[in-house]
């Protein structure tokens, strides 16, 4: 019997299922998205207006990026995460919403990488005519649904002008931005009290996120979500390839590419000798220590002076074991020398020492140029009596990083900037390739390195006999840049025995 004319044969049945089914795999829709580990869920999950999913190559956070920005575009917000079970974006806005989207360029990281990931969870139901071709327009770069949704595809190869324009619901940025772009974009959500989220892996040293959004989010003083992940967190990535793939990378870039965290590539000054375990202890003012601290101990400052840059004052204690704490800090720019004494021995009232000596920049001696007379005298004039300081800096770096090693110089958690500045401060990248050639000596980057320059010159003013020799070869190397998490502080506070160990029998 002869086959109907719209009946297809059964290969071609078959044929059609399969491809089907294929085609189902490779775009399955965001009713099809599923989190490939629990960071992934966690970063779709936050409700924060401000996220930042740091990962490492292939670690799912282009795809994670990309499956919010199509829950925002269709206005769908039921995931499932990676045990397969459902939950909802209660957050996500209404459809339509005006998006945007930045990339790293339009030829590669828009065409090759944002967009195909975009078309792979967007189900074809909201383009026009179910049509991307009639939904997108590569002239203008817009994305437009049926929905009445709007996405526009911009890329950090523009002039920050570009990202002017009227508000927008939401931006995501594929990895790092501009600060400027950056700050173009927030200004476009202020109105509609939009939301950001970005995907990255910074390997762009320790730029600007990592003072302005990562530390300052970790620490709690901005509200931004902050997910790390690594490669190896994706379960669909095998260590084996990844080895093989990567064999030819240096250990700094495969660590990067791997973690996800940031890396000073130069390596940091003080990375390889200062850890918190054994240099850092509890705010010991907070610490029924203190008075024993503070009536047996020999107390100095330190101070690195600056207007426009802020002038760091460093409060020390020292013993007869020539042992040093720092345990309180002035970090302030843009205050005359008047103020800065006032608040100064306001400070040492407050703690109730009495002061041994003061030591600071030598560049105190030079003379003001709009008063006439050198800013140590100045000081001297308001009560602030400053001794120079040593300033010769291959010395004073191998003489701090030998008594953070000897575990003769700590530091307490009230020193947020110091802190702040021990975990950034870095050789000079540009010098190391000076060095190379002409085998110079390295230098620290000049920048945010205040506090530094004063715990130099306090610990060069204080005996050596605890160690040989004070001129050992700096220490170099690579140091991941985050946050220690080695050493349980909340229960330090509950036991101040803690304290006791860091700072000997004494107290």
């Amino acid at each position: 019997m002869p086959r109907k004319a719209d009946e297809l044969p059964l290969q071609d049945l078959q044929r059609m299922l399969i491809n089907s089914v294929r085609r189902a795999k490779l775009t399955p829709g965001i009713g099809g998205f599923k989190a490939n580990n629990r960071k992934q869920g966690r970063f779709l999950a936050s409700k924060k207006k401000g996220k930042m999913f740091m990962g490492g190559n292939r670690s799912g956070k282009t795809v994670g990026g990309a499956a919010l920005a199509v829950c925002y575009m269709t206005g769908e917000h039921t995931l499932r995460d990676e045990n397969g079970e459902e939950f909802h974006l209660d957050y996500i806005p209404q459809a339509p919403t005006r998006g945007r989207v930045v990339g790293v360029d339009f030829n590669l990281g828009i065409n090759q990488i944002i967009i195909p990931e975009i078309q792979r969870w967007l189900p074809t139901k909201y383009l026009i005519e179910n049509s991307w071709d009639k939904s997108y327009s590569k002239t203008d770069k817009i994305l437009t649904l049926n929905n009445g949704s709007t996405v526009e595809f911009m890329s950090y190869e523009q002039e920050r002008e570009k990202f002017q324009g009227t508000s927008r619901n939401w931006t995501w940025f594929d990895e790092e931005p501009p600060s400027e772009i950056f700050k173009e974009c927030l200004v476009r959500l202020i109105d509609t009290d939009g939301d950001w989220w970005m995907t990255m892996t910074p390997l762009i040293e320790m730029s600007w996120t990592y003072d302005t959004l990562y530390e300052p989010a970790l620490a709690g003083e901005i509200s931004v979500e902050v997910i790390e992940v690594e490669t190896f967190e994706n379960p669909y990535i095998r260590r084996e390839a990844y080895d093989r793939l990567t064999e030819t990378m240096s250990a700094e870039e495969k660590k990067t590419r791997s973690t996800g965290v940031y890396i000073s590539h130069t390596g940091l000054v003080y990375g390889e000798v200062f850890t918190t375990t054994n240099n850092v202890c509890p705010d010991i003012l907070k610490s029924t220590r203190w008075p024993v601290l503070r009536d047996n101990w020999s107390h100095f400052q330190m101070i690195d002076h600056g207007f426009n840059n802020p002038t760091a004052i460093l409060f020390g204690a020292y013993n007869e074991d020539s042992k040093i704490i720092i345990y309180n800090e002035i970090y302030i720019n843009k205050t005359i020398i008047p103020d800065l004494a006032s608040k100064w021995l306001h400070r040492q009232l407050e703690l109730g020492i009495s002061t041994q000596y003061i030591i600071g920049d030598p560049a105190l001696a030079q003379t003001d140029p709009e008063q006439g007379v050198t800013r140590q005298a100045q000081f001297a004039e308001h009560g602030i009596f400053i001794g120079l300081g040593n300033n010769n800096v291959d010395s004073g770096i191998s003489y701090v990083q030998i008594m953070f090693r000897e575990q003769q110089l700590i530091i307490t958690t009230r020193c947020k900037e110091t802190l702040k500045e021990l975990r950034k401060y870095r050789w000079d990248r540009h010098l190391t390739k000076i060095r190379d050639r002409s085998n110079l000596k390295e230098k620290p980057v000049k920048k945010d390195d205040h506090a530094m320059d004063a715990i130099r010159y306090g610990c060069m003013s204080r005996p050596t006999k605890f160690i040989e020799n004070t001129q050992r070869e700096v220490i170099q190397g690579l140091h991941i840049a985050r946050p220690a998490t080695d050493y349980d502080w909340e229960q330090a506070y509950k036991d101040e025995l803690t304290i006791d160990e860091f700072l000997g029998s004494e107290l």
